[in-house]
């Protein structure tokens, strides 16, 4: 997680990039639960590595399940994109 002052107060981000669907769909839950402390997430796309079946889980499913715990959530399919979301 990264801080940022914003408003003279700190602000945790947490800038995720989870490696393989297999790991993502196993640890779904803690996944959601452990990024959720953050004060703002953004995830970015699964890193596939050597995996070329999804399994029917992807990033943007990852943050709606932390949206559904009361935190905000941004999902960027491209990597590059995160410096440029806040």
């Amino acid at each position: 997680m990264y801080p940022a002052i914003q408003s003279g107060e700190y602000v945790w981000y947490s800038i995720s990039y989870t490696g393989g669907s297999s790991r993502t769909k196993l640890l779904f839950n803690e996944f959601a639960d452990a990024l959720s402390h953050a004060d703002k997430v953004v995830l970015a796309k699964i890193y596939a590595a050597r995996e070329t079946d999804t399994l029917g889980i992807s990033s943007a499913d990852l943050c709606e399940k932390i949206k559904s715990l009361g935190k905000e959530c941004v999902y960027i399919d491209n990597f590059e994109d995160i410096e440029n979301i806040y």
